[in-house]
């Protein structure tokens, strides 16, 4: 059996040098809280102390210079300069802050909403309510600021972090799952991996008061101790940009490691807290088998500029800050030589001046003076500047502006006579080329926060919460939790339903809007009389249409169930009418029966009485012949 090798960390820790083995066995034991916290403490201190030499502390430096460029502080980081230059003006033009800045509202235009296509899921209804959730659950957590603040960094430091949790207290206890800004400063990553998931760890750090770790946890409080060789005099705080005194203040280290389970053959994910050498919580106590049971690290990182064989990247101040103070370098020589030309030096000859003081006050108007007053002095004049030290300036600025992609297009600015709403929309979309990449890139890591997200609300919703939909114009209130995604992202063969993510920018400039709309009006005119209007109307870009589209699939449902009932009330007209006419047919044959039986009676009495006077006329002429013969 080898000897275990121990080393030694730069605080003095005795810590096993197969880190990640202790790490990984220590995540499955039970810690009872010692002094100093023990191997399993001193390991993921070690690693943390090993992620900050490999890569951070460099990374940290680098984005502390980029913040001061952004700031307009890059005087500062120009290292030991001349003495002499402290004198000088120090103008910083704000070209690389106004490129980020015009760079973030193009980045706002591709702002990211997710959409759940019916086909994957089957039902359209079921999509319906996944995007609803989705929508929801993004709203609650103030995704657009999580957008906004990660695009900032990507675009000043090259790359940026979000996290994807659930929060049982969100919703005001109900419970949510969100996607939360990291601080980049606050967020470590492997530094030898190109991707995060394959990394050893990830650390979420924090600068915390000491009395927060007393009310939080009063049991291990007693035994923390002081962490300094692990801090950085300069780290801000992830909520402001203070710098607690270190006296005050412990630093959280959240540790996430993910691991592979050989014999279910799936990965498990885990996270501990440590702070002042002492473990504060494991999630393996309570979760055994993986925090997440999608197994992996609940962090997506997006890179600008990607760096090779790491998951970090560079942003637009590393690509431009030379040119940013070579530009304002320029500049401090020009106004330099402004203020010279505003105040000129006057040579004196002392033998001609009474007293040098009066040549220097300049309130006096008259000074009394010795000698030729022609030779007593001479005004002295500067050199003007050629026109490249004015040129040079503009041309720096403007490489600048047209290399990260914020030149006069992009801004909404056309040549003259450029007024059509396509026309605009063509320079512009030519103009966004690199803008859009960037958004691409922030789009898929969009796509993969949300798969995360279904599947956290998929295993940790419990509490039944209910959002509303509408269906063909009828609004519906559906209630999901836990057991509702177990039954509805179930097929008929009980195999589980995978939605398709399709990810679309939910805003965009008005000229793509006008444009669009344009199309869709051309196309409803050649169409006229033949396609649906609500059909054409479903094409149009409108912050309000799907509350038009389902008013109006309303009124045509009402219509239809209007013209049905007119139906059914005119069939039963046509029902009454067609039995009053049977009645009227029988009454009108019975009438008739009638008729021809009293015309039959009166033919046969006509015919008797007619044979009674016929009879009655025969015995009338007997008689009458009888009398005669008499």
């Amino acid at each position: 059996m080898s000897k275990e090798v121990y080393i030694t960390t730069n605080v003095g820790d005795l810590v096993p040098e197969d880190i990640m083995s202790t790490i990984i066995d220590g995540i499955k034991q039970k810690h009872e809280p010692v002094p100093g916290g023990g191997e399993f403490v001193g390991a993921i201190y070690a690693l943390y102390d090993q992620f900050l030499q490999d890569k951070f502390k460099s990374e940290w430096s680098r984005l502390d210079e980029n913040t001061k460029i952004y700031d307009g502080d890059h005087w500062s980081t120009f290292g030991n300069d001349n003495p002499d230059n402290a004198l000088l003006p120090r103008p910083s033009i704000p070209t690389i802050t106004s490129a980020i800045e015009n760079l973030k509202a193009d980045y706002n235009d591709e702002f990211p909403e997710a959409v759940i296509e019916k086909e994957s899921v089957h039902s359209e209804r079921l999509a319906k309510i996944l995007t609803t959730v989705i929508r929801e659950e993004l709203d609650i957590c103030g995704f657009e600021q999580a957008y906004n603040d990660k695009v900032h960094d990507v675009l000043q430091d090259g790359w940026g972090c979000w996290e994807i949790g659930y929060d049982p207290d969100m919703n005001e206890g109900l419970g949510g799952s969100y996607i939360r800004y990291v601080m980049n400063k606050n967020f470590l990553c492997d530094p030898h991996v190109r991707d995060i998931q394959d990394g050893r760890a990830c650390f979420k750090i924090d600068a915390k008061p000491k009395y927060w770790f007393k009310q939080h946890y009063p049991d291990k409080f007693a035994l923390m101790s002081g962490d300094d060789g692990f801090k950085d005099e300069n780290h801000e705080n992830k909520t402001d940009r203070t710098r607690p005194s270190e006296d005050r203040t412990y630093m959280l280290l959240e540790c996430w490691v993910r691991m592979y389970n050989a014999e279910e053959k799936r990965h498990e994910v885990h996270f501990v807290k440590v702070a002042g050498h002492q473990l504060l919580e494991n999630s393996a106590d309570e979760y055994p088998h993986g925090y997440y049971a999608h197994g992996m690290y609940p962090f997506v990182v997006t890179a600008l500029y990607p760096q090779r064989g790491t998951a970090l990247g560079i942003g637009l101040v590393d690509m431009f800050k030379d040119a940013q103070r070579y530009s304002d370098k320029a500049m401090q020589i020009i106004l330099s030589n402004l203020y010279r030309a505003a105040k000129p030096r006057v040579l004196l000859d002392r033998n001609y001046v009474e007293d040098i003081r009066d040549a220097l006050d300049f309130s006096k108007e008259v000074i009394f003076m010795k000698g030729n007053l022609q030779n007593a002095y001479a005004w002295q004049q500067p050199q003007p500047l050629p026109n490249t030290a004015f040129t040079s300036v503009d041309f720096l600025t403007s490489t600048i502006k047209n290399e990260s992609g914020t030149n006069d297009q992009s801004r909404g600015q056309t040549g003259a006579g450029v007024t059509a709403a396509s026309a605009i929309t063509a320079l512009q979309t030519a103009s966004t080329k690199r803008s859009r990449m960037g958004a691409q890139r922030l789009q898929f890591s969009f796509r993969r926060a949300i798969s995360m997200l279904l599947a956290v609300l998929r295993e940790k919703a419990i509490v039944p919460r209910k959002i509303e939909i509408t269906m063909n114009g009828k609004a519906e209130t559906v209630s999901f939790d836990r057991k509702w995604f177990s039954e509805q992202m179930k097929t008929s063969d009980g195999t589980t339903v995978v939605p398709f993510i399709s990810i679309k920018s939910a805003r965009q400039t008005r000229f793509n809007l006008m444009a669009h709309n344009e199309l869709v009006l051309q196309m409803m005119q050649v169409t006229q009389g033949q396609t649906d209007p609500v059909i054409m109307l479903e094409a149009f870009e409108s912050d309000n249409k799907e509350a038009i589209l389902d008013t109006i699939r309303k009124a045509q449902r009402e219509g239809m169930l209007n013209l049905q009932k007119q139906n059914a009330e005119l069939a039963e007209a046509v029902k009454q009418l067609s039995g009053e006419l049977s009645q009227y047919k029988q009454a009108m044959a019975s009438a008739e029966a009638n008729m021809q039986q009293m015309a039959e009676q009166q033919a046969q009495d006509a015919q008797r009485n007619l044979r009674d006077q016929q009879k009655a006329q025969a015995q009338g002429m007997q008689g009458l012949n009888v009398q005669n013969m008499g």
